[in-house]
């Protein structure tokens, strides 16, 4: 086996074993638009789902609309999601603290929750590059570094013949 093919072959396992490992982050979307009082709806993405109490600030917040006039929301709060869950957002400039409890189940795993207050969670799994995209792109590097080469000239010689300028190539047939 050539040196070639052997690096070429290390090059393909390697980004098999890179896509393999590849794990997907989680998304949370928390809508209020049906909830009657003042709220915010917003995203944001960690790389597993919560299992402690976890603040998130505002600046790793996303699509951030708040329904409360002058008010900024500050940072978000999930106290014991595996357990018993609540979720309150802080208002710094208006002071003000808004709790979400009475939460059905635990967030555990991938799906939506919702109180019955007008207020949803939905945890979902956040799209990765496709394995079969990167074997794709593996197999395209593997095509241009095998693609075959025309013969290069083995003798090339420059002879004047009356004022012509004329090339002469002699090529060596490769053996298969």
């Amino acid at each position: 086996m050539s040196s070639k093919t052997l690096r070429s072959l290390v090059t393909l396992v390697l980004l098999l074993t890179a896509a393999a490992h590849a794990r997907a982050a989680v998304l949370y979307t928390f809508s209020s638009q049906a909830h009657p009082g003042p709220s915010s709806d917003f995203s944001f993405v960690v790389d597993d789902l919560l299992t402690t109490t976890t603040i998130v600030e505002a600046s790793d917040l996303f699509d951030v609309i708040t329904y409360i006039p002058g008010a900024t929301l500050g940072l978000v709060g999930f106290t014991d999601p595996q357990t018993n869950p609540n979720i309150f957002l802080f208002y710094p400039d208006t002071g003000r603290l808004i709790i979400y409890s009475r939460w059905p189940e635990p967030f555990t795993r991938l799906g939506s929750y919702t109180p019955g207050t007008g207020v949803a969670l939905v945890i979902s799994s956040v799209p990765e590059p496709s394995t079969l995209a990167m074997l794709s792109c593996a197999l395209a590097a593997l095509g241009f570094t095998r693609r075959r080469r025309r013969p290069r000239p083995e003798d090339l010689f420059l002879a004047s013949q009356a004022g012509r300028l004329t090339c002469r190539f002699h090529f060596r047939r490769r053996d298969r």
